[in-house]
Formats: structure tokens, sequence, C-alpha cells
């Protein structure tokens, strides 16, 4: 594997530089840029896709979250790495569910960024100790309380909200065969074959709103 492409988006700018620095001077990585806003940030990776996003939560003009949105969207072959001071399980499970490859703490020690980094762009993923049992906390949780597993509930809650399989594909980073099979296996579990009864169902869940007497 030839160098890995990286680029760091977080408005923090004494990390942001130290992270280039380091990552500068291991002959593994090329730093393509630091950005302090999501905006920049995206039309940068855009117009010169990176191997490796480097995202904080935490940004002036936009959340993190939309970021990862947007570059799950325009680009699907590039790994994220979502990096946070202070996770929250909603946090970490709305992260994980939109696809990311990674999670790091940012008081965990540089070597954990630079393995996280390494993992992901070959392919893997990466969790620190504290996100990873979270997630397995919210698996649980989720298993008791709903047949479905963490994925489909993420696709179910974009049926609800009207996207298509296609729509859903390239926002979860999946091929659209797979979203297509996902759905057939929510149908089967739930016993519902309406998108209005999946969206119902989707409500009672808490995995969207209801929709106020403006929306009907």
């Amino acid at each position: 594997m030839g160098q890995i492409d990286v680029a760091i988006i977080d408005d923090q700018t004494i990390f942001r530089e130290s992270v280039a620095h380091v990552l500068g001077a291991d002959s593994r990585f090329r730093v393509l840029g630091g950005f302090h806003e999501g905006r920049i940030g995206i039309d940068a990776c855009i117009a010169r896709p990176p191997a490796v996003v480097l995202v904080d939560m935490v940004l002036p003009d936009m959340s993190g979250v939309e970021v990862v949105r947007e570059l799950r969207r325009a680009l699907p072959r590039t790994a994220i790495v979502v990096i946070t001071a202070h996770p929250r399980a909603a946090l970490v499970q709305e992260t994980f569910e939109l696809g990311v490859h990674g999670i790091v703490m940012k008081g965990s020690p540089l070597r954990s960024l630079i393995e996280a980094l390494v993992l992901v762009a070959e392919g893997g993923t990466y969790y620190c100790k504290e996100t990873a049992e979270m997630l397995r906390e919210i698996a649980t949780s989720q298993s008791q309380l709903s047949p479905l597993t963490p994925r489909q509930r993420a696709i179910l809650q974009r049926v609800a909200q009207g996207l298509s399989s296609k729509e859903i594909a390239t926002e979860l980073g999946l091929s659209i065969k797979t979203v297509v099979n996902h759905r057939h296996e929510i149908r089967r579990r739930l016993g519902l074959t309406s998108v209005a009864s999946l969206t119902r169902y989707a409500v009672e869940q808490g995995l969207i709103e209801a929709p106020s007497l403006g929306d009907v």
C-alpha cells in the first residue's frame, strides 16, 4: 500500500496542526490539508479525495454529523474517522449508523489515532474502548426492544423519511442490492408490508418524529 492521503477537519488549530505535523513526519502518510470549517473541508475533499478524513464532531459552521453525512454521499470510497472530546451514546450511534469507519477520543494517545488511520485505510474499522462499549450497550438494548439490527433500524428510518433504495445505499455506503435485501428482511421480521405501516412503526420506535398537522 502506498502513502495514505489524509484530510483533517477540526476547528481547534493546535490539535489540527499537531496531528498534521505528526502525520507529516511519518512516511506512511501524506496530509492533503487541514480545515477549520465543515463546508470548506467537504469542498476540499471532493476536489481532491483523500483515503481517510478525520472529522471533529464540533465545528463552527455545521455539525460533524452533517459533515459525515455529506462525505458519505459524495465520497463513498473514502474512510471517515470521527474524533471527539466528549462522546455521547446518541452521537456514537448516529455516526455508526451513517457508516463511519472509526471513532477516536481526543484524549487518546497519538499512537491510537495512527493505528486507526492505518486500519481504516486498509478497509478495517477502529473504535476506541469507550465508544466500543457504548456500541455494545446500544446493540444489547436494541436487541431487547426491537427485532431489527442497528443497520436495519438505520435503513427503516430512511425508508420512513421517504428515501429510495438508491438514496439509502448512497447515504450509508452500501450497495443497492444490500439495501433491497434489508428492506425485504425488515418487512418479514415486522410483518409489515406497506410504507405507511413501516412509517408508523418508525414513529412508535422513536426513529423519526411524528408529522405535525402542517405536514399532513
